[in-house]
């Protein structure tokens, strides 16, 4: 009997529909079930690497004698949510000879089955399918390619030394710096370097000082025309630049050249996580997570959509057909009759080496879907069923008069046939009409003539924004265009910057909860911790190109071209030598006192020390138990309520309370001696008022 593994339930699907394919009858018990076969799956990781106090209690005690933390190799723990599915799977080896591994063709999906085997101790004989496509006849292709496990041997290398890397970056860059200052700090690869890119920003907001640059314009014929240099450049930092192209531009003007071409704008391709996670915060205000965990429950729990932890936004070649056929399906009346014909390939349909492809609808239908679920699906439906859609039909104009001593240059576009630009609302028309513009020139061949006006723009460079949700995903993914090392800039391009779309959502979130940076009004701005924290940690640890630089060795690894012990002694290397290695400058962060005292909300009435916010509500750095709730009578209470009840003992009116009986009402909250809350009511009529204790937290 042979065990089948995938990654994914859905996977593990297409495996059985595959072998039925071959003549095999499935049934499903624990797994799926034929008389050579059991199919089942992962649900991604079944397991984490264990702290260091799991490995040994001493490191409970967090001492900077105790650094650099560097094991031999990872130990691990099984996630609570796996440890069923971990017994099942080890329970399904022991009737097995041997094992198909057909898990994600990358270092992740191969790290996740080895971690599994090596963790149960298997001895059982491993072949490995790389499932590049998900398509049937493609399936069948790469079993049939199916090889030993150990021709990955070097992929499992990669793996396990970018996991070993980030651990003792993490874990000893952590302890280094907490201990060393008296408070608490988290280093890590990615989230380090986000939370330099976020104080880069706020930097660059904070200290924006208004500038200008300067264009000479000019109008002929009622078309508006520039000066270039000869590099091309429109806008010169100095004013004298175009106010000396405005004294020549005088006389008589004629047409020097003159084109008019047809061109195309093809429609955009379906979405990768990232695209989707920008366009639903744009549209609806959704964060990264609320957007991932939307499609991840349209994909699982609807089955509406396909795979959405995806870097790709392209679909294979091979299942053209099946994809026509689906956008036929999912399309509106309204777009059937701009959709292209089935022997047309359009741009979204291209082969990739990325083991995933674009998200798409599956032609599923669900009655239960909510709110924001209906807003995600119809974004995925609508962007594949317009990627079948038409091209736009252009006519790009280009046209270059002179006078004798300087050329003024026009472009337009203006659209002939729109086609899916009808449905995206992206289109960006030129108020140029083509048979307008065309009689124009006719005239103008025949007459030349004068400028109509000239002047000298002057142009107010755009002021820095802070990161928010979107742009900081985008300037995560462009990591690699700051670096300035050529090859590792092109690198960290190649694997779309820094974090995967499967984590990078969770970065801003991480950085909150450690106090990093706080969220205002959407926007994400570094708080003195984090200003003070990347003032002073190795700056290697915090820059993309340690990303880069690690991308490039993990490849040669992959590669057979690095072994994979001459990596691992260069990290460790570096973390004995340099990160742990802290400036004097540490001793000006935050303690965790200091820390508490800064975001502090009042003084606990019981004990007079700092009260400060936590998950469920407003609590006492110290041990005498006082705390306020949040929810009060199903209202959430905000901070700046709950300071003006520790500070004035008692609240203004707060309205929207609800009563057991579901009945709303509107009181006030007092602070009593014994540090108990209660209600207080106004009772206009008698001009009195009601006091009732006891309040219930939620």
């Amino acid at each position: 009997m042979i065990l089948v593994l995938a990654e994914k339930p859905s996977v593990a699907k297409i495996v059985v529909e595959l072998l039925k394919s071959n003549g095999e009858n499935f049934a499903f018990t624990d797994a799926w079930r034929s008389e050579k076969h059991i199919v089942s799956n992962f649900f991604g990781h079944l397991y984490d690497a264990q702290d260091p106090d799991e490995i040994d209690e001493k490191y409970k005690k967090w001492s900077l004698a105790d650094l650099p933390i560097l094991p031999q190799r990872l130990r691990y723990k099984a996630r609570a949510e796996s440890k069923k599915q971990i017994i099942l799977l080890s329970r399904l080896a022991k009737q097995c000879d041997s094992i198909i591994n057909v898990t994600d063709p990358d270092l992740e999906g191969e790290g996740i089955f080895r971690i599994w085997y090596y963790e149960n101790n298997l001895k059982l004989p491993v072949k490995r399918v790389m499932p590049y496509s998900l398509e049937l006849k493609d399936m069948a292709r790469q079993w049939g390619e199916m090889k030993d496990w150990s021709f990955y041997d070097n992929m499992a290398n990669a793996q396990r030394c970018r996991q070993y890397a980030d651990w003792i970056v993490g874990m000893n860059g952590s302890r280094a710096y907490s201990v060393s200052s008296g408070g608490n700090y988290s280093v890590g690869r990615v989230q380090t370097t986000v939370l330099r890119m976020i104080t880069e920003r706020d930097s660059a907001v904070e200290n924006y000082k208004e500038s200008f640059s300067y264009r000479f314009v000019a109008r002929w014929r009622n078309l508006r025309f520039i000066y270039k240099d000869e590099n091309n450049e429109s806008k010169f930092e100095s004013e004298e630049i175009p106010l000396g192209i405005k004294k020549e531009a005088t006389g008589i003007f004629k047409i020097k050249s003159f084109s008019a071409k047809d061109g195309k704008l093809n429609p955009p391709i379906t979405y990768a996580l990232i695209d989707i996670q920008k366009v639903a915060n744009k549209k609806y205000g959704y964060d990264l997570a609320e957007t991932l965990n939307t499609v991840q429950s349209l994909y699982e729990t609807h089955k509406m959509v396909t795979y959405p932890r995806t870097d790709s936004g392209f679909l294979p070649v091979s299942g053209l057909s099946r994809y026509h056929e689906l956008a036929r399906k999912v399309s509106e009346e309204k777009e059937k009759e701009y959709i292209i014909s089935t022997n047309e390939t359009p741009a979204c349909v291209k082969d990739t080496k990325s083991a995933h492809t674009g998200i798409i609808p599956t032609g599923a239908k669900s009655e239960k879907l909510s709110e924001k679920e209906k807003n995600i699906y119809e974004l995925i439906r609508k962007r594949f069923v317009t990627a079948f859609m038409e091209p736009a039909k252009v006519k790009n104009f280009a046209v270059e008069i002179e006078n004798g001593v300087l050329s003024l240059s026009h472009n337009s576009k203006a659209f002939i046939e729109k086609n899916w630009t009808l449905f995206s609302g992206d289109e960006k028309e030129e108020s140029t009409d083509d048979d307008d513009f065309g009689e124009i020139l006719e005239e103008i061949k025949l007459l030349p003539r004068m400028l109509e006006s000239s002047e000298v723009e002057k142009i107010k460079a755009s002021k820095p924004k802070y990161y928010d949700a979107a742009s900081l995903l985008v300037a995560m993914q462009n990591a690699g265009k700051k670096v300035g090392d050529k090859e590792l800039s092109k690198i960290l391009q190649e694997s779309e910057g820094i974090g995967t779309p499967a984590t990078r959502q969770n970065f801003p979130k991480e950085l909150v909860s450690r106090g990093y940076i706080r969220v205002e009004k959407k926007s994400y701005i570094s708080t003195e911790k984090g200003r003070l924290f990347i003032s002073v940690v190795d700056k290697e640890v915090s820059s993309p190109e340690m990303t880069a630089r690690w991308e490039q060795k993990l490849k040669q690894i992959e590669k057979g071209e690095l072994v994979a012990d001459v990596f691992q002694v260069e990290i460790e290397r570096y973390v004995s030598e340099k990160l742990i290695k802290v400036s004097e400058g540490v001793k000006n962060m935050p303690s965790k006192q200091q820390e508490f005292e800064q975001n502090s909300v009042g003084k606990c009435p019981k004990c007079q020390k700092s009260l400060r916010e936590f998950d469920k509500g407003y609590g006492c750095c110290k041990e005498c138990g006082f705390v306020i709730w949040k929810g009060v009578a199903g209202k959430t209470l905000s901070s700046s309520q709950v300071k003006k009840l520790l500070a004035n003992g008692m609240t203004d009116t707060i309205t929207g309370f609800v009563s057991k009986v579901g009945k709303k009402f509107d009181a006030k909250l007092k602070l009593e001696a014994d540090g108990k809350v209660s209600f207080v009511f106004d009772n206009e009529s008698k001009g009195e008022k009601s006091e009732k204790k006891g309040v219930k937290n939620e």
